[in-house]
């Protein structure tokens, strides 16, 4: 006969599976994902950030020059493409 367990306490069924919160890793995958991570790294910069920042450096150089924007006595556009 077992005993009951006390009142206010939670009985856990025993399992060999872990918990899924809990993945260890070994070396050779923290490599894996550090160079996945390098890769992403470089491949947003080159197809995202670089295309994006020269698109808008452009627009802005153009209506600077339309005249929409003005342009600043000392410094010209830059400040406003660099922005």
């Amino acid at each position: 006969m077992t005993a009951a367990p006390a009142e206010g306490t939670l009985q856990t069924p025993q399992s060999t599976e872990q918990s899924p919160l809990h993945c260890p890793l070994s070396s050779t995958d923290n490599k894996k994902i550090a160079a996945i991570r390098k890769q992403c790294r470089e491949e947003s910069f080159w197809y995202r950030a670089l295309p994006l920042s020269l698109g808008g450096m452009l627009v802005t150089q153009g209506l600077v020059f339309n005249g929409t924007l003005a342009s600043n006595p000392r410094f010209g556009a830059l400040p406003k493409m660099a922005g």
